[in-house]
């Protein structure tokens, strides 16, 4: 494949999923704004391909290289995918507020794509991890709640290809709402410390066969029941349950338990 044909094929397949993100809300507009970059800040507006900030007036933000650190708030009409095609990877970094639309990662191929969130409420519509179209060899995404909280009314993760969500800190750090698709090629990742685990709050789900569930265990977890998931259900029984760590020998999942709690001896 030649070099303009290879670049040709990335924008159809980038703008086909970033125009799938909208399906359930339409921006106001289906204009295109990419970074253009292989680093530098959101609120640079040298570092974007119409020469300004993503705003509603272009509802499609495509980000396909680099490093993207937002340190200011975003609030925003917009769509946002995370997207590469190709060898190598592509990371947002969220250090404040991040209000859009819809917001996924979609790596192609032998790719990966990355959000790492260290601070700020971050809140979507529809979050999408490695969920692509599904004649597209997907690649492997990754959302990463360091500090903050994570707010989506929809969560498709893993579905076609290697999508993991991991959660660090403690309280109800991700809250993912109305109705969620956990596919085959899924991992719920969470770290439990001295100050405790992160919860997930999980509304309605679809949790499909293959998905994982690992559960890294500190040594200086303290004793006790603790809630992984909420949910109104049992769940530990629909995952294949990993639990490492230098405390694991200490940890057991609770299987009558609504959602999922970890009890530490």
């Amino acid at each position: 494949m030649n070099t303009q044909t290879h670049i040709m094929k990335t924008l159809v397949l980038a703008t086909s999923f970033v125009l799938s993100l909208a399906l359930t809300s339409p921006a106001q507009s289906d204009a295109l704004n990419s970074f253009t970059k292989k680093s530098g800040l959101w609120h640079d507006p040298s570092n974007w391909g119409t020469g300004s900030i993503p705003s509603s007036e272009a509802g499609r933000i495509i980000i396909s290289q680099g490093v993207v650190s937002v340190e200011e708030p975003v609030l925003e009409d917009i769509n946002v995918a995370i997207y590469r095609a190709g060898e190598g990877d592509c990371t947002l970094a969220i250090n404040s507020d991040f209000q859009v639309i819809n917001l996924g990662i979609a790596p192609w191929a032998a790719s990966t794509g990355r959000i790492e969130q260290m601070g700020g409420t971050v809140t979507a519509r529809l979050l999408m991890i490695a969920h692509n179209r599904p004649d597209m060899e997907a690649g492997e995404g990754e959302y990463s709640l360091e500090a903050g909280k994570l707010e989506a009314h929809n969560l498709h993760l893993g579905t076609t290809g290697r999508g993991v969500l991991s959660l660090k800190g403690t309280g109800p750090v991700a809250s993912v709402g109305n109705e969620s698709m956990i596919g085959p090629k899924s991992t719920l990742r969470f770290y439990g410390t001295k100050a405790g685990f992160p919860t997930l709050d999980l509304g309605l789900f679809n949790i499909q066969p293959g998905a994982t569930l690992e559960i890294d265990c500190d040594a200086t977890v303290k004793p006790g029941k603790h809630q992984i998931i909420l949910a109104g259900e049992p769940l530990a029984g629909l995952f294949q349950l990993q639990i490492t760590g230098s405390g694991a020998g200490r940890a057991k999942v609770l299987e009558k338990e609504s959602g999922v709690v970890l009890e530490v001896k």
